[in-house]
């Protein structure tokens, strides 16, 4: 997939520089050592926005993903960027949609539930991606198959990669937003992985194959707590 091709060419190369860097994200901080070499390789910032309807049932994600600065230049490259990584933005819409599209069949790295039940989601409109700054942004809304009432069912959700290879959080607890008639609240809860699992993820080099569903234990779950007025 073009999308997995794109992150390990970037491994690769970080790896052949043996550049060393510091990673902070959501409290988490990897320090001199090549991201080649453990779990996880590649880094989104991810804001999301609850979709209501009319009648106050989710329709539907509004996400946004902000790629690392080296994803995103190796994905420009890859995408014929030109000098000082310019880009036309048919390139750039073209890279999102096969990002998307290869992401199909892993619910695009996202996981909604309603009373622990997993949720379809029927696809995805609305995809618009930009360069911010030297970040790729990608945004673009889920469609949920069937709408579900926050009312009366217990609705959470998490974003993530089955694989840990790349790891997505929130910006912040401010990350997720609401559109639509609802009077709700969210809550986000931090992922709280075992010793041992973090250490089975930092063995795990750019080629292995990563235990199912590694990547849930380092995944924030959104939970969404309504009330009828």
């Amino acid at each position: 997939m073009l999308y997995y091709n794109t992150i390990q060419a970037l491994a690769r190369k970080i790896l052949r520089a043996s550049l060393s860097f510091f990673v902070a994200v959501c409290g988490f901080i990897v320090l001199q050592t090549p991201p080649a070499q453990a779990h996880p390789h590649a880094w989104i910032d991810v804001q999301s926005e609850i979709v209501f309807n009319a009648a106050g049932h989710i329709t539907g994600l509004r996400e946004t993903w902000l790629f690392d600065e080296f994803y995103t230049e190796f994905a420009l490259q890859d995408f014929g960027a030109g000098k000082g990584g310019k880009i036309h933005p048919d390139k750039l819409l073209e890279l999102g949609k096969d990002n998307l599209n290869n992401l199909k069949n892993y619910s695009y790295f996202t996981y909604m539930d309603a009373d622990k039940i997993r949720l379809t989601f029927s696809g995805y409109k609305d995809l618009t991606s930009e360069l911010k700054g030297n970040r790729i942004s990608l945004s673009f809304t889920l469609l949920l198959k069937n709408p579900v009432n926050p009312y009366k069912h217990k609705v959470s959700y998490r974003i993530y990669d089955p694989s840990y290879y790349i790891e997505m959080k929130h910006l912040n607890d401010d990350g997720v937003k609401f559109s639509g008639q609802n009077a709700c609240r969210t809550s986000i809860e931090r992922p709280k992985p075992d010793v041992a699992v973090i250490a089975m993820a930092g063995a795990l080099d750019k080629n292995a194959k990563a235990p199912e569903d590694l990547g849930r234990f380092f995944a924030e779950r959104v939970d969404l707590h309504c009330k009828a007025s």
